[in-house]
């Protein structure tokens, strides 16, 4: 077996018009899981990517939050956002941009942050998907192996969710425990410039890290659970449900 380590790159040049997108490739996402956390991101992806710039959108995400209901003292939050929860990054900058949730607040803030580091360990094994020759990588992600199938038909460096830094685009990806899965269900790419590559820009609060967000969820987190207990109540929030979760370090 062939094996060759590729770093993700720090930079790329463009090669279309300014923020058009060169296509988009269509994903199902899978998380399994038996809490219910993940459950509305589940169903059908877009990736949008020109040469520099990807985001990645959930297509069925609800667009508006509710309260579904309680159960003991726990209040059921169906989160929503008008966006579709995007996940934006830009090489040429180095940038990543999502949204998140602060506690039971209404509405999804944004992050700003640097682009993740993954060292990917490219395979000599291919396969066809789509119509396009795809090559196998293997990389750590957020505490998952992830095995993800690219193609250097397409040479830009992105792929569903937060995956990227592969030299070609990513069509199918998956956890070592097929936990998190996201399968190809279509490519289509333009022969004029299309919609644009957008960044999230509807947020309740904007952080300028995750160290900055994750900070504040704890201190909300704890200043809740104050408040509670000086009323006496029985309700308690919790931390992340990280077992459930894309992300899980």
């Amino acid at each position: 077996m062939s094996l060759i380590f590729f770093v993700a790159p720090a930079k790329e040049q463009a090669c279309f018009e300014e923020g058009a997108a060169l296509g988009r490739v269509f994903y199902r996402q899978h998380v399994d899981r038996e809490l219910f956390c993940d459950k509305d991101k589940n169903g059908p992806a877009t990736l949008w990517f020109n040469a520099y710039e990807s985001v990645y959108v959930h297509d069925s995400f609800p667009r508006k939050s509710s309260i579904l209901g309680e159960r003991g003292n726990e209040i059921i939050l169906q989160p929503g956002d008008k966006e579709g929860f995007p996940v934006y990054m830009n090489v040429r900058d180095g940038e990543i941009i999502f949204k998140r949730y602060l506690g039971l607040e209404p509405g999804a803030s944004i992050i700003h942050d640097t682009l993740p580091e993954i060292t990917w360990e490219l395979l000599d094994s291919y396969k066809e998907i789509g119509g396009y020759r795809c090559q196998r990588a293997e990389g750590e992600f957020a505490g998952r192996l992830y095995e993800a199938w690219f193609t250097r038909e397409i040479p830009v460096p992105f792929g569903p969710y937060k995956l990227w830094g592969l030299p070609g685009l990513i069509l199918e990806a998956r956890d070592e425990l097929g936990l998190v899965r996201f399968e190809f269900a279509g490519l289509e790419l333009f022969a004029s410039p299309e919609q644009e590559v957008l960044k999230p820009v509807k947020g309740r609060r904007h952080f300028q890290s995750y160290e900055e967000y994750l900070q504040a969820a704890e201190e909300r987190r704890m200043n809740m659970n104050k408040k509670a207990r000086a009323e006496g109540s029985g309700f308690r929030a919790l931390g992340p449900i990280k077992d459930c979760s894309i992300e899980i370090y």
